[in-house]
């Protein structure tokens, strides 16, 4: 994964970042904002709070949230990327980064942030990793912290054909029924509402499950910890 999105930095950063927004700074710095408009929506009293960036990628949405919090710390599995953001976010002194293994968040211990978001993210990574990631967000989460991200939803075309099968197919995975392989970063993998509430059950109450325009690739849900006793 890291070798992929290494390679994809290289290439045009834009636009495997924000691939529907990339062709102009100014289009793509917007769809920076309005994904930044998302994560902040309904969440108050951020200025002392420690945040967390999974999938930071060269800081298209932090630059827009980073001055809501007082500490921000921006995760990637890619270097490249990484050197990019830090270009970009120099003057942002409450920022630091981060790079991560792309399945874990082993190297930050329990218990340390108040908020994680992420976008754009985990639809690219195997099943087992987006697993792992919900339950390493729920150990370095405060108790009844917040986790906020975006995914894609399991949609039909016409109410009929899932997009997820087309979307397989266009990119030659010939098993089109089921998930991408493991080996695949790129091709978005899709949810049900349903299949998430139980993935997330475990160490998080689901606060909201939200698709504002419809589209496939525009699911946000927001979870808070568990309480302890909740937990038992």
């Amino acid at each position: 994964m890291e070798k992929d999105w290494d390679k994809r930095a290289k290439r045009n950063p834009r636009k495997y970042v924000a691939l529907e927004s990339w062709k102009t700074p100014e289009e793509f710095d917007k769809s920076g904002l309005l994904d930044a408009e998302r994560i902040l929506q309904g969440v108050n009293g951020t200025e002392n709070w420690r945040a967390l960036e999974v999938g930071v990628g060269v800081g298209r949405i932090l630059r827009h949230t980073a001055n809501h919090f007082k500490e921000v710390y921006a995760l990637d599995v890619s270097g490249e990327m990484l050197k990019i953001a830090k270009s970009e976010l120099q003057d942002y002194g409450n920022v630091k980064f981060v790079q991560g293994s792309g399945s874990d968040l082993s190297f930050f211990p329990g218990g340390m942030f108040d908020f994680v978001y992420s976008v754009k993210v985990f639809q690219h990574v195997p099943r087992e990793a987006f697993i792992s990631y919900l339950n390493e967000i729920a150990r370095v989460l405060k108790p009844e912290g917040i986790l906020r991200f975006q995914i894609f939803e399991k949609t039909k075309m016409l109410g009929l054909i899932p997009w997820f099968l087309l979307r397989n197919l266009r990119n030659f995975h010939f098993r089109f029924w089921v998930f991408p392989p493991n080996s695949d970063s790129w091709i978005a993998r899709s949810y049900s509402r349903d299949e998430l509430a139980l993935l997330l059950k475990e160490n998080f109450n689901v606060l909201k499950m939200e698709n504002p325009t419809g589209r496939e690739g525009d699911l946000w849900v927001t979870g808070q910890v568990k309480k302890a006793t909740e937990v038992a």
